[in-house]
Protein backbone atom coordinates (compact mmCIF):
# COMPACT_ATOMS: atom_id res chain seq x y z
CA UNK A 1 0.00 0.00 0.00
CA UNK A 2 1.09 3.44 -0.34
CA UNK A 3 2.44 5.54 2.57
CA UNK A 4 2.03 9.37 2.74
CA UNK A 5 3.61 11.36 5.80
CA UNK A 6 2.92 13.76 8.22
CA UNK A 7 5.41 16.46 10.02
CA UNK A 8 4.99 19.88 11.83
CA UNK A 9 8.82 20.74 12.65
CA UNK A 10 9.41 22.00 9.26
CA UNK A 11 8.44 21.22 5.24
CA UNK A 12 10.57 18.02 3.51
CA UNK A 13 11.30 19.22 -0.34
CA UNK A 14 9.19 17.89 -2.51
CA UNK A 15 11.75 15.72 -4.76
CA UNK A 16 12.96 14.50 -1.46
CA UNK A 17 9.57 13.05 -0.16
CA UNK A 18 9.84 10.97 -3.92
CA UNK A 19 12.83 9.96 -3.33
CA UNK A 20 11.82 8.14 -0.05
CA UNK A 21 9.03 6.80 -1.92
CA UNK A 22 6.00 8.14 -0.19
CA UNK A 23 2.81 9.28 -2.43
CA UNK A 24 2.32 12.38 -0.50
CA UNK A 25 1.56 14.09 2.83
CA UNK A 26 -0.67 15.03 5.31
CA UNK A 27 -0.33 18.48 6.31
CA UNK A 28 -1.24 21.39 8.95
CA UNK A 29 -3.68 23.82 8.08
CA UNK A 30 -3.88 25.56 11.44
CA UNK A 31 -1.87 28.02 13.06
CA UNK A 32 1.74 27.31 14.88
CA UNK A 33 1.31 26.47 18.82
CA UNK A 34 4.92 26.58 19.92
CA UNK A 35 7.74 28.55 17.54
CA UNK A 36 9.28 25.13 16.67
CA UNK A 37 5.97 24.01 14.96
CA UNK A 38 7.64 25.88 11.38
CA UNK A 39 5.18 23.43 8.84
CA UNK A 40 2.28 25.41 10.87
CA UNK A 41 0.18 26.00 8.89
CA UNK A 42 1.16 24.87 4.93
CA UNK A 43 1.29 27.79 2.31
CA UNK A 44 0.04 27.86 -1.02
CA UNK A 45 3.81 27.90 -2.20
CA UNK A 46 4.36 24.71 -0.50
CA UNK A 47 1.25 23.31 -1.77
CA UNK A 48 2.33 24.20 -5.40
CA UNK A 49 5.45 22.64 -5.11
CA UNK A 50 4.16 19.60 -3.90
CA UNK A 51 1.33 19.42 -6.31
CA UNK A 52 3.79 19.98 -9.32
CA UNK A 53 5.89 17.27 -7.60
CA UNK A 54 2.68 14.75 -8.30
CA UNK A 55 2.75 14.59 -4.39
CA UNK A 56 -1.02 13.91 -2.84
CA UNK A 57 -1.66 16.24 0.35
CA UNK A 58 -4.61 16.00 2.10
CA UNK A 59 -4.86 18.13 5.80
CA UNK A 60 -5.32 18.16 9.67
CA UNK A 61 -6.39 20.67 12.04
CA UNK A 62 -5.15 20.34 15.29
CA UNK A 63 -4.02 23.72 17.56
CA UNK A 64 -4.33 22.11 20.92
CA UNK A 65 -2.34 20.08 23.23
CA UNK A 66 -3.16 17.19 25.43
CA UNK A 67 -3.53 19.48 27.85
CA UNK A 68 -6.09 21.60 26.03
CA UNK A 69 -7.59 19.16 23.03
CA UNK A 70 -9.18 21.10 20.70
CA UNK A 71 -12.10 18.63 20.40
CA UNK A 72 -12.92 19.15 24.41
CA UNK A 73 -14.09 22.71 23.56
CA UNK A 74 -17.63 21.57 22.47
CA UNK A 75 -19.55 23.15 19.81
CA UNK A 76 -18.51 26.63 19.66
CA UNK A 77 -15.06 25.17 19.38
CA UNK A 78 -16.17 22.88 16.18
CA UNK A 79 -17.67 26.17 14.88
CA UNK A 80 -14.72 28.54 14.95
CA UNK A 81 -11.93 25.68 14.01
CA UNK A 82 -14.09 24.58 11.05
CA UNK A 83 -14.20 28.28 9.72
CA UNK A 84 -10.80 29.06 10.58
CA UNK A 85 -10.00 25.83 8.56
CA UNK A 86 -12.10 26.88 5.64
CA UNK A 87 -10.51 30.11 5.41
CA UNK A 88 -7.41 28.46 5.84
CA UNK A 89 -7.73 25.61 2.74
CA UNK A 90 -8.86 28.71 0.64
CA UNK A 91 -5.56 30.17 0.98
CA UNK A 92 -3.52 27.55 0.49
CA UNK A 93 -5.24 26.94 -2.94
CA UNK A 94 -7.19 23.96 -1.41
CA UNK A 95 -10.42 25.05 -1.46
CA UNK A 96 -13.46 22.74 -0.89
CA UNK A 97 -10.98 19.59 0.56
CA UNK A 98 -11.75 17.71 2.98
CA UNK A 99 -9.90 17.96 6.26
CA UNK A 100 -8.80 15.69 9.74
CA UNK A 101 -10.00 17.01 12.78
CA UNK A 102 -7.24 15.73 15.61
CA UNK A 103 -8.47 13.99 18.91
CA UNK A 104 -4.82 13.56 20.13
CA UNK A 105 -4.84 12.08 23.22
CA UNK A 106 -7.03 8.88 24.76
CA UNK A 107 -10.16 10.51 24.85
CA UNK A 108 -12.83 8.05 26.98
CA UNK A 109 -16.51 7.39 25.34
CA UNK A 110 -17.85 9.70 28.06
CA UNK A 111 -15.84 12.66 26.98
CA UNK A 112 -16.95 11.80 23.91
CA UNK A 113 -20.55 11.47 24.40
CA UNK A 114 -20.28 14.78 26.44
CA UNK A 115 -18.10 17.35 24.28
CA UNK A 116 -16.07 15.80 21.36
CA UNK A 117 -19.50 14.61 19.12
CA UNK A 118 -20.55 18.17 19.56
CA UNK A 119 -17.64 19.70 18.17
CA UNK A 120 -17.87 17.52 15.33
CA UNK A 121 -21.11 18.18 14.47
CA UNK A 122 -20.60 21.44 14.65
CA UNK A 123 -18.10 21.13 12.09
CA UNK A 124 -20.35 19.66 10.05
CA UNK A 125 -22.57 22.15 9.85
CA UNK A 126 -20.17 24.83 8.54
CA UNK A 127 -18.55 22.13 6.34
CA UNK A 128 -20.98 19.67 5.25
CA UNK A 129 -20.30 16.47 6.52
CA UNK A 130 -18.50 14.68 3.95
CA UNK A 131 -15.61 17.27 4.21
CA UNK A 132 -15.14 15.99 8.42
CA UNK A 133 -12.91 14.25 9.04
CA UNK A 134 -10.98 12.81 12.47
CA UNK A 135 -7.70 11.87 13.77
CA UNK A 136 -7.74 9.68 16.99
CA UNK A 137 -7.50 6.54 18.47
CA UNK A 138 -9.51 3.48 16.58
CA UNK A 139 -12.28 3.83 19.20
CA UNK A 140 -12.75 7.36 18.37
CA UNK A 141 -12.65 6.62 14.79
CA UNK A 142 -15.26 4.70 15.22
CA UNK A 143 -17.26 6.15 17.69
CA UNK A 144 -17.20 9.20 15.02
CA UNK A 145 -18.51 6.50 12.06
CA UNK A 146 -21.76 5.51 14.39
CA UNK A 147 -22.65 8.73 15.49
CA UNK A 148 -22.53 10.09 11.74
CA UNK A 149 -20.18 13.04 12.24
CA UNK A 150 -17.63 12.58 9.66
CA UNK A 151 -17.68 11.70 6.14
CA UNK A 152 -18.75 8.33 4.74
CA UNK A 153 -16.28 7.48 1.92
CA UNK A 154 -17.70 4.00 0.64
CA UNK A 155 -17.83 0.44 1.01
CA UNK A 156 -17.78 0.57 4.89
CA UNK A 157 -15.17 3.41 5.18
CA UNK A 158 -15.33 6.78 6.97
CA UNK A 159 -13.01 9.62 6.61
CA UNK A 160 -11.09 8.46 9.53
CA UNK A 161 -7.31 8.57 10.56
CA UNK A 162 -6.41 5.51 13.19
CA UNK A 163 -3.50 6.36 15.28
CA UNK A 164 -0.83 3.63 16.77
CA UNK A 165 -0.82 5.32 20.03
CA UNK A 166 -4.06 4.07 22.56
CA UNK A 167 -5.15 1.85 19.68
CA UNK A 168 -4.49 -1.51 21.27
CA UNK A 169 -2.96 -2.75 18.03
CA UNK A 170 -6.57 -1.94 16.03
CA UNK A 171 -5.45 -0.28 12.44
CA UNK A 172 -8.76 0.40 11.39
CA UNK A 173 -7.97 -1.55 7.91
CA UNK A 174 -11.49 -1.95 7.42
CA UNK A 175 -13.20 1.01 8.08
CA UNK A 176 -10.88 4.14 8.12
CA UNK A 177 -8.87 6.02 5.08
CA UNK A 178 -5.45 6.02 6.59
CA UNK A 179 -3.35 4.51 9.93
CA UNK A 180 -0.22 6.02 11.13
CA UNK A 181 1.48 3.05 12.33
CA UNK A 182 5.18 4.73 12.77
CA UNK A 183 5.86 7.81 15.04
CA UNK A 184 8.68 10.28 14.91
CA UNK A 185 11.17 9.09 12.51
CA UNK A 186 13.62 10.65 10.44
CA UNK A 187 12.26 11.30 7.49
CA UNK A 188 12.89 13.50 4.15
CA UNK A 189 14.96 16.33 4.24
CA UNK A 190 16.40 15.12 7.32
CA UNK A 191 12.59 16.31 9.07
CA UNK A 192 11.41 13.88 11.97
CA UNK A 193 8.28 12.71 10.64
CA UNK A 194 5.39 9.84 11.04
CA UNK A 195 4.55 7.85 8.24
CA UNK A 196 0.92 6.48 7.68
CA UNK A 197 -0.93 3.66 5.17
CA UNK A 198 -3.34 4.55 2.77
CA UNK A 199 -6.43 2.75 2.22
CA UNK A 200 -8.65 5.32 0.69
CA UNK A 201 -7.59 8.42 -1.47
CA UNK A 202 -10.82 10.29 -0.20
CA UNK A 203 -8.63 13.12 1.79
CA UNK A 204 -6.53 13.90 -1.13
CA UNK A 205 -9.77 15.04 -3.05
CA UNK A 206 -11.37 18.25 -3.22
CA UNK A 207 -15.32 17.05 -2.10
CA UNK A 208 -16.95 20.18 -3.72
CA UNK A 209 -20.35 19.14 -5.80
CA UNK A 210 -19.79 17.14 -8.51
CA UNK A 211 -20.36 18.92 -11.83
CA UNK A 212 -22.73 17.31 -13.66
CA UNK A 213 -24.59 17.97 -17.08
CA UNK A 214 -27.83 16.11 -16.03
CA UNK A 215 -30.59 18.09 -17.28
CA UNK A 216 -31.90 19.48 -13.53
CA UNK A 217 -34.74 21.55 -15.92
CA UNK A 218 -36.75 17.86 -16.37
CA UNK A 219 -35.77 17.49 -12.19
CA UNK A 220 -37.94 16.33 -9.87
CA UNK A 221 -39.99 14.08 -11.92
CA UNK A 222 -43.98 14.81 -10.86
CA UNK A 223 -47.24 13.02 -11.79
CA UNK A 224 -49.50 16.27 -10.80
CA UNK A 225 -49.40 19.47 -9.89
CA UNK A 226 -52.13 21.29 -7.74
CA UNK A 227 -50.90 24.35 -7.12
CA UNK A 228 -51.90 26.04 -3.59
CA UNK A 229 -54.12 28.98 -3.37
CA UNK A 230 -52.92 30.08 0.03
CA UNK A 231 -51.07 29.32 3.58
CA UNK A 232 -47.49 29.69 1.64
CA UNK A 233 -45.39 32.86 1.18
CA UNK A 234 -44.20 33.72 -2.59
CA UNK A 235 -40.59 33.66 -2.74
CA UNK A 236 -37.75 32.77 0.22
CA UNK A 237 -37.11 35.72 1.86
CA UNK A 238 -33.90 35.88 0.42
CA UNK A 239 -32.79 32.09 1.66
CA UNK A 240 -31.12 29.82 -0.12
CA UNK A 241 -32.49 25.89 -0.47
CA UNK A 242 -29.96 23.80 1.79
CA UNK A 243 -32.03 20.64 2.58
CA UNK A 244 -35.08 18.28 2.33
CA UNK A 245 -37.47 18.24 5.10
CA UNK A 246 -39.45 14.99 5.52
CA UNK A 247 -42.97 14.68 6.92
CA UNK A 248 -45.70 11.64 7.29
CA UNK A 249 -49.52 12.82 6.91
CA UNK A 250 -50.54 10.80 10.08
CA UNK A 251 -52.97 9.89 7.39
CA UNK A 252 -54.31 8.50 4.18
CA UNK A 253 -54.06 11.49 1.75
CA UNK A 254 -54.14 11.75 -1.97
CA UNK A 255 -52.55 15.12 -3.41
CA UNK A 256 -56.07 16.15 -3.87
CA UNK A 257 -56.34 15.37 -0.09
CA UNK A 258 -53.97 17.64 0.87
CA UNK A 259 -55.08 20.46 -1.15
CA UNK A 260 -58.70 20.31 0.57
CA UNK A 261 -56.82 20.23 4.32
CA UNK A 262 -54.63 22.95 3.65
CA UNK A 263 -58.08 24.96 2.73
CA UNK A 264 -58.80 25.25 5.74
CA UNK A 265 -55.55 24.69 8.00
CA UNK A 266 -52.61 27.24 7.81
CA UNK A 267 -50.29 24.63 6.85
CA UNK A 268 -48.41 23.28 3.48
CA UNK A 269 -45.67 21.35 1.88
CA UNK A 270 -43.80 21.75 -1.44
CA UNK A 271 -44.86 17.68 -2.75
CA UNK A 272 -47.32 14.66 -1.19
CA UNK A 273 -45.62 10.86 -2.18
CA UNK A 274 -49.17 9.20 -2.64
CA UNK A 275 -49.87 5.30 -1.08
CA UNK A 276 -48.94 4.04 -4.83
CA UNK A 277 -45.73 6.22 -5.21
CA UNK A 278 -47.58 8.76 -7.22
CA UNK A 279 -46.02 12.56 -6.76
CA UNK A 280 -48.26 15.35 -6.52
CA UNK A 281 -46.64 19.10 -6.02
CA UNK A 282 -48.88 21.73 -4.38
CA UNK A 283 -46.03 24.46 -3.63
CA UNK A 284 -43.50 25.65 -6.11
CA UNK A 285 -39.74 24.92 -5.13
CA UNK A 286 -39.12 28.78 -5.18
CA UNK A 287 -41.86 29.53 -2.84
CA UNK A 288 -42.26 29.00 1.08
CA UNK A 289 -44.50 26.28 2.63
CA UNK A 290 -45.41 26.66 5.91
CA UNK A 291 -43.96 22.77 6.70
CA UNK A 292 -41.41 22.71 9.57
CA UNK A 293 -42.87 25.15 12.25
CA UNK A 294 -39.76 27.53 12.14
CA UNK A 295 -39.83 30.30 9.56
CA UNK A 296 -35.80 30.30 8.78
CA UNK A 297 -36.56 26.58 8.11
CA UNK A 298 -38.89 26.76 6.08
CA UNK A 299 -37.22 29.29 4.13
CA UNK A 300 -34.61 27.30 3.69
CA UNK A 301 -36.32 24.02 3.11
CA UNK A 302 -38.53 21.78 0.70
CA UNK A 303 -40.80 20.07 2.72
CA UNK A 304 -42.12 16.30 1.16
CA UNK A 305 -45.13 14.63 2.78
CA UNK A 306 -45.73 11.00 2.69
CA UNK A 307 -49.30 9.46 2.85
CA UNK A 308 -49.82 6.46 5.42
CA UNK A 309 -51.12 3.38 4.27
CA UNK A 310 -53.36 2.73 7.01
CA UNK A 311 -54.31 4.51 10.48
CA UNK A 312 -53.50 4.41 14.06
CA UNK A 313 -55.17 1.14 14.98
CA UNK A 314 -52.08 0.37 12.43
CA UNK A 315 -49.46 2.15 13.99
CA UNK A 316 -49.74 4.69 10.44
CA UNK A 317 -47.63 2.21 8.43
CA UNK A 318 -46.31 3.53 5.30
CA UNK A 319 -45.91 1.47 1.69
CA UNK A 320 -43.13 0.34 -0.07
CA UNK A 321 -44.08 2.13 -2.78
CA UNK A 322 -44.51 5.70 -0.89
CA UNK A 323 -40.50 4.89 0.87
CA UNK A 324 -39.02 4.24 -2.24
CA UNK A 325 -40.82 7.56 -4.58
CA UNK A 326 -39.94 9.74 -1.57
CA UNK A 327 -36.32 8.86 -1.37
CA UNK A 328 -36.24 8.88 -5.15
CA UNK A 329 -37.84 12.30 -4.88
CA UNK A 330 -35.17 14.01 -2.80
CA UNK A 331 -32.79 12.97 -4.53
CA UNK A 332 -34.08 14.55 -7.81
CA UNK A 333 -34.48 17.49 -5.20
CA UNK A 334 -30.93 17.07 -4.20
CA UNK A 335 -29.03 17.47 -7.72
CA UNK A 336 -31.90 20.33 -8.90
CA UNK A 337 -30.81 22.50 -6.05
CA UNK A 338 -26.91 21.54 -5.72
CA UNK A 339 -27.48 20.39 -2.50
CA UNK A 340 -25.08 17.04 -3.04
CA UNK A 341 -25.48 13.51 -2.22
CA UNK A 342 -28.44 12.39 0.39
CA UNK A 343 -26.95 12.75 3.75
CA UNK A 344 -29.26 12.85 6.84
CA UNK A 345 -28.38 15.88 9.65
CA UNK A 346 -26.93 17.74 6.42
CA UNK A 347 -29.69 18.18 3.50
CA UNK A 348 -31.69 15.55 5.09
CA UNK A 349 -33.98 16.48 8.17
CA UNK A 350 -36.93 15.53 9.95
CA UNK A 351 -39.59 17.86 11.28
CA UNK A 352 -39.46 17.12 14.86
CA UNK A 353 -36.50 18.52 14.82
CA UNK A 354 -38.52 22.10 14.96
CA UNK A 355 -41.79 20.94 15.77
CA UNK A 356 -43.53 19.78 18.85
CA UNK A 357 -44.36 17.00 17.11
CA UNK A 358 -43.29 13.05 16.48
CA UNK A 359 -43.45 13.82 12.55
CA UNK A 360 -42.21 12.11 10.60
CA UNK A 361 -42.60 9.35 13.05
CA UNK A 362 -41.28 5.81 11.33
CA UNK A 363 -39.59 7.76 8.65
CA UNK A 364 -37.60 9.84 11.34
CA UNK A 365 -33.77 9.00 11.62
CA UNK A 366 -34.30 5.82 13.74
CA UNK A 367 -37.34 4.95 12.80
CA UNK A 368 -38.22 1.62 11.13
CA UNK A 369 -38.57 3.37 7.43
CA UNK A 370 -35.61 5.22 7.99
CA UNK A 371 -33.06 3.29 6.51
CA UNK A 372 -34.83 2.00 3.27
CA UNK A 373 -35.59 5.43 2.94
CA UNK A 374 -32.37 6.62 2.70
CA UNK A 375 -30.67 4.00 0.77
CA UNK A 376 -33.75 4.86 -2.17
CA UNK A 377 -32.43 8.44 -2.08
CA UNK A 378 -28.47 7.76 -1.82
CA UNK A 379 -28.67 4.78 -4.62
CA UNK A 380 -30.98 7.05 -7.00
CA UNK A 381 -29.00 10.05 -6.55
CA UNK A 382 -25.83 7.46 -7.48
CA UNK A 383 -27.84 6.02 -10.57
CA UNK A 384 -28.56 9.36 -12.15
CA UNK A 385 -25.10 10.67 -11.88
CA UNK A 386 -23.73 6.76 -13.42
CA UNK A 387 -26.26 6.84 -16.12
CA UNK A 388 -24.80 11.11 -16.36
CA UNK A 389 -21.21 9.92 -17.06
CA UNK A 390 -22.31 7.10 -19.96
CA UNK A 391 -22.68 9.84 -22.81
CA UNK A 392 -20.83 12.53 -24.59
CA UNK A 393 -22.68 15.68 -24.69
CA UNK A 394 -23.73 15.13 -28.24
CA UNK A 395 -25.12 11.60 -26.60
CA UNK A 396 -27.23 13.74 -24.15
CA UNK A 397 -28.95 16.32 -26.83
CA UNK A 398 -30.10 13.49 -28.69
CA UNK A 399 -31.17 11.48 -26.08
CA UNK A 400 -33.19 14.97 -24.44
CA UNK A 401 -34.70 14.75 -28.20
CA UNK A 402 -35.34 11.29 -27.89
CA UNK A 403 -37.96 12.28 -24.37
CA UNK A 404 -39.27 14.88 -25.87
CA UNK A 405 -40.46 13.45 -28.89
CA UNK A 406 -40.35 9.66 -28.72
CA UNK A 407 -42.39 9.41 -32.07
CA UNK A 408 -39.05 10.29 -33.94
CA UNK A 409 -37.21 7.57 -31.75
CA UNK A 410 -35.76 5.83 -34.71
CA UNK A 411 -34.65 8.72 -36.37
CA UNK A 412 -32.50 9.74 -33.22
CA UNK A 413 -31.29 6.20 -32.92
CA UNK A 414 -29.72 6.19 -36.76
CA UNK A 415 -28.40 10.30 -35.93
CA UNK A 416 -26.55 7.96 -32.71
CA UNK A 417 -25.06 5.80 -35.36
CA UNK A 418 -23.91 8.24 -37.52
CA UNK A 419 -21.72 9.01 -35.27
CA UNK A 420 -19.47 6.75 -34.82
CA UNK A 421 -20.39 4.96 -31.74
CA UNK A 422 -20.61 1.44 -33.01
CA UNK A 423 -18.50 -0.87 -31.07
CA UNK A 424 -15.90 -2.87 -34.20
CA UNK A 425 -15.91 -6.52 -31.91
CA UNK A 426 -19.67 -6.08 -32.48
CA UNK A 427 -19.79 -5.35 -36.36
CA UNK A 428 -20.47 -1.08 -36.00
CA UNK A 429 -20.98 1.16 -36.58
CA UNK A 430 -24.16 -0.04 -36.61
CA UNK A 431 -26.35 1.06 -39.73
CA UNK A 432 -30.40 -0.38 -38.35
CA UNK A 433 -28.95 -0.91 -35.01
CA UNK A 434 -28.99 -4.60 -34.98
CA UNK A 435 -30.52 -4.43 -30.97
CA UNK A 436 -30.88 -8.42 -31.02
CA UNK A 437 -26.99 -8.82 -31.44
CA UNK A 438 -26.01 -5.89 -29.68
CA UNK A 439 -28.31 -7.46 -26.34
CA UNK A 440 -26.46 -10.83 -26.62
CA UNK A 441 -23.43 -9.66 -26.51
CA UNK A 442 -24.63 -7.08 -23.37
CA UNK A 443 -25.74 -9.83 -21.77
CA UNK A 444 -22.32 -11.84 -22.20
CA UNK A 445 -20.27 -9.20 -21.00
CA UNK A 446 -22.28 -8.66 -17.84
CA UNK A 447 -22.03 -12.23 -17.08
CA UNK A 448 -18.28 -12.09 -17.78
CA UNK A 449 -17.88 -8.86 -15.65
CA UNK A 450 -16.45 -6.81 -18.56
CA UNK A 451 -17.78 -2.70 -18.47
CA UNK A 452 -19.92 -2.27 -21.23
CA UNK A 453 -19.86 0.59 -24.30
CA UNK A 454 -21.51 3.87 -24.25
CA UNK A 455 -23.47 1.83 -27.43
CA UNK A 456 -24.64 -1.09 -25.15
CA UNK A 457 -25.40 1.23 -22.29
CA UNK A 458 -27.74 2.95 -24.26
CA UNK A 459 -29.72 -0.18 -26.10
CA UNK A 460 -29.61 -1.34 -22.25
CA UNK A 461 -31.54 2.35 -21.08
CA UNK A 462 -33.81 2.21 -23.86
CA UNK A 463 -34.75 -1.48 -23.83
CA UNK A 464 -35.99 -0.54 -20.30
CA UNK A 465 -37.97 2.29 -21.38
CA UNK A 466 -39.81 0.17 -24.02
CA UNK A 467 -38.49 1.71 -27.17
CA UNK A 468 -37.68 -1.21 -29.00
CA UNK A 469 -41.25 -2.45 -28.94
CA UNK A 470 -42.51 -0.13 -30.96
CA UNK A 471 -42.86 -0.88 -35.00
CA UNK A 472 -39.49 0.06 -37.15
Amino acid sequence: MATVIDFSAAFPKAADIKAAGHAGVVAYISPARETWMKAKPITKSVVDAYRSAGLKIATVWQYGGASNPDAMRGAAGGKADALAADAALTNAGLTGHPLYFAVDFDITLQQWNNTAVKYFKAACDVLGRQRVGIYGHSRAVAWAQEDGVVADIGGGRCLGWVTHSWSQGETGSGYAALYQGTHNVPGPSGVQVDVNTVYDNYPFTAQTTKETTVDVSALPHVDQTLWLNKHYTTGRGGQAIKYIVRHHNAGMLTTQGCWDVWQSREASAHYQVEQSGRIGQLVRDTDTAWHAANLLRNQQSIGIEHANSAGPDQDWPISDATITAGGKLAAELCLKHGLGRPEFGVNIRDHKETGSTACPYHLASGGKYHAAWMKAAQDHYDTILQEDDMFTDEDRALLRQIRDNTADCRSMLMALSAQNMGDPAIGGPFGGWPHDQIMATVREKIAAGKELTNTEQLHVILDKLGFYDKEN
